[in-house]
């Protein structure tokens, strides 16, 4: 009689698929981030899922998030293996930028200065339309024309806010006539 024989190397088809995830940081005031620019791997026909929770139980629709987190994906190799990890997301909002209105808008000759206040950003710069002409939060303005406060956030992304400052420097008009006392007048008015 005779036998054959055959061998089999089951233990190279279970590896599970590689996987390598970064965090995401998205851009100033992006509305959402797809988690996809978080995940890269070798592995090729892979299914990829991704969830909210760390149980992987939630899954998110689409792939695609609005609010910073940490996110979970799992990745499953045509063999049936799995891998997973995290994934960080970060987005970033637009500081609301503003002005502390002043007491007045206009200069005039007894008001030679206006003190404007920068607000909503950790760093600051002014503008008077065609160059800066400041870069803390604070800005004293002494010429008519229209000025631009930049806030910039922590983290980057920026915001403006504008006020309108007009000037009023028209003398009163004065009219005078000459006046002649009488002989005898003690004085006149």
């Amino acid at each position: 009689t005779s036998s054959a024989s055959a061998s089999f190397n089951i233990g190279s088809q279970l590896s599970a698929p590689s996987l390598a995830t970064t965090s995401i940081t998205s851009s100033c005031a992006a509305a959402s981030v797809s988690l996809s620019s978080g995940v890269t791997s070798s592995t090729t026909g892979l299914t990829v899922v991704y969830y909210s929770d760390s149980q992987l139980s939630t899954v998110v629709s689409g792939g695609t998030v609005s609010a910073s987190g940490t996110y979970y994906v799992k990745v499953t190799g045509a063999n049936g293996c799995t891998n997973s990890g995290s994934i960080a997301v970060t987005m970033r909002s637009n500081p609301t930028a503003g002005i502390t209105q002043p007491a007045s808008s206009q200069l005039t000759c007894s008001l030679t200065s206006i003190g404007l206040t920068g607000t909503g950003g950790s760093n600051y710069s002014w503008s008077d339309g065609s160059t800066t002409v400041g870069t803390n939060a604070l800005y004293s303005a002494t010429a008519p024309g229209t000025y631009t406060v930049t806030a910039t956030a922590a983290n980057g992304c920026t915001s403006t806010a504008s006020i309108e400052i007009t000037q009023d420097v028209n003398q009163p008009s004065l009219a005078t006539t000459s006046i002649t006392s009488s002989c005898a007048a003690a004085s006149v008015s």
